[in-house]
């Protein structure tokens, strides 16, 4: 529920659907880094979340080698 609207999975999906395109695009349109989780990466949802939002130390830990796959070109410094 949001303020006095019900909404179901079909309205989450399609709210998530837009929210992700509109920071895709944003990336694109600034030149940032815009990694597709959801697309580049097979979830056992049963495995890997608690919840719809919440990742298990499994889901964090293959989460984290992607992350680090996708980004360790950048040569980033922690200082």
């Amino acid at each position: 529920k949001y303020k006095d609207i019900d909404i179901n999975g079909v309205d989450y999906f399609h709210i998530m659907q837009l929210m992700h395109n509109s920071v895709k695009e944003v990336a694109e349109q600034t030149n940032a880094i815009f990694l597709d989780l959801d697309s580049e990466l097979v979830f056992d949802y049963e495995k890997d979340f608690y919840d719809d939002m919440h990742t298990t130390p499994l889901g964090s830990e293959k989460i984290g080698k992607y992350l680090y796959k996708q980004l360790k070109h950048l040569n980033f410094s922690p200082y």
